[in-house]
């Protein structure tokens, strides 16, 4: 039964900081064990554990692809056996081949064609071929974006190619990212709502009642925007420090794919945020004719109330007044 071939290979120059091998097919092939340096070796999931790991935006695509990795595979044949069927089913030669060699060409090791037949219907033996075949998707995967000078998420976060990277990579990538993107903006919101706990007042400036102390949206980051809504459809680097607000005057002028467009628009989260982000920008001009009028906090929205209310009641005394005169000189 033939597998396929993931990591053996000759020695190859180091590559992010870590010693890896060329595999005969040109996979680059990254050791899973040992440490990684700075926070990113604190920040792996640990294998069992429900703590996910911390990303951040220096995080290497490399960590974050191959993060999470329990290793199975890395196991002895024989303890696989013995774990699985028992004792008396262990191998006397090449017992001590780890198990990722064993799926990748397991003739090789064990020649007793109705022990592979028993090793094959394992579930957990299917669920190591599975690991492996994620695992040469992945290692595919941080070679093309290595030869293409991407090593970070920092530079993830831009990237044009996202749409030529596999489902399961891009899956993982864009998912690190939506999680710090996330975090960082209920971190702006939570930073905001306890700046105005306290009830209003007649010093509470208009510009936090029309927006409740919230987070403009039309300040979020366009690609930010794809990327944590639509998986990153239509992300352009160019458009890094586009905002929603000048996103939303002219469509056209930052996705130019008409297809990519017409993808976005009929989403429920381009409808919802196109419709956020027109509130604000009345809410804005609102706050500005305000200001402009002097009614900076409530008080001076009740003293502008109270004058046009003075303005008025004048008004109809004038026409009161002149209506008698016009009868008189009628």
């Amino acid at each position: 039964m033939k597998q396929p071939r993931v990591s053996f290979g000759a020695s190859w120059p180091q590559l992010g900081g870590a010693s890896e091998m060329l595999h005969r097919t040109g996979v680059v092939m990254v050791p899973r064990r040992g440490s990684c340096g700075g926070s990113d070796a604190a920040a792996r999931h640990v294998a069992g554990s429900k703590v996910w790991p911390q990303w951040t935006m220096s995080s290497s695509v490399e960590d974050i692809l191959l993060g999470g990795s329990n290793n199975s595979t890395d196991m002895k044949l024989n303890d696989f056996l013995r774990s699985n069927l028992g004792d008396e089913w262990v191998v006397e030669r090449k017992g001590n081949v780890i198990m990722e060699a064993f799926v990748q060409e397991p003739d090789a090791y064990v020649q007793d064609q109705r022990l592979l037949r028993i090793i094959f219907n394992l579930t957990e033996y299917q669920e190591m071929e599975r690991e492996l075949d994620e695992m040469k998707i992945l290692l595919e995967a941080i070679t093309k974006l290595h030869h293409e000078g991407l090593v970070s998420l920092e530079q993830w976060r831009d990237y044009e190619g996202k749409d030529t990277v596999t489902p399961l990579a891009r899956g993982k990538l864009n998912a690190a990212l939506t999680q710090i993107l996330r975090e960082a903006w209920r971190k702006a919101e939570e930073r905001v709502r306890r700046a105005q706990e306290m009830k209003f007042t007649f010093s509470t400036i208009i510009e936090d009642v029309l927006f409740k102390g919230g987070v403009r949206v039309k300040e979020k980051k366009l690609n930010d925007f794809l990327t944590m809504e639509l998986g990153g459809r239509g992300v352009v680097g160019t458009n890094r420090s586009v905002l929603l607000k000048e996103f939303f005057k002219d469509p056209t002028k930052y996705v130019r794919d008409e297809g990519v467009l017409k993808e976005i628009q009929i989403t429920d989260a381009y409808a919802r945020m196109e419709g956020t982000v027109r509130d604000e920008i009345i809410f804005e001009k609102d706050r500005s004719k305000l200001c402009d009028k002097g009614a900076i906090n409530l008080f001076g929205w009740s003293e502008a109330a109270a004058n046009v209310k003075k303005k008025l009641f004048i008004a109809s005394l004038k026409i009161l007044w002149m209506q008698p005169s016009r009868r008189r000189g009628s």
